[in-house]
């Protein structure tokens, strides 16, 4: 679980929300399934499979029309910070 006790570094507010989405790799014929938990207009929360490696930038896919690309800023066994 994530630590409450950690201080807010954000420069926005951030949103919960609980979506599914895809990260596409380039090297990868099959994207990988992952939920966002909370985002922000600078980035997100996401959790991904604990034993899957995520490199430092993918795209991050919504649905057919919304695609970005995203940069690893930290990173915990089932969670990362894009």
């Amino acid at each position: 679980m994530f630590d409450a006790f950690v201080p807010e570094r954000r420069r926005t507010e951030r949103r919960r929300v609980y979506k599914r989405a895809h990260i596409v790799l380039k090297d990868q014929a099959c994207p990988i399934v992952c939920i966002v938990r909370n985002r922000s207009d600078g980035g997100a929360c996401v959790e991904v499979p604990a034993k899957i490696e995520i490199p430092d930038t993918f795209d991050i896919q919504f649905d057919a029309a919304s695609v970005f690309r995203c940069r690893v800023i930290w990173r915990k066994p089932t969670a990362i910070g894009i």
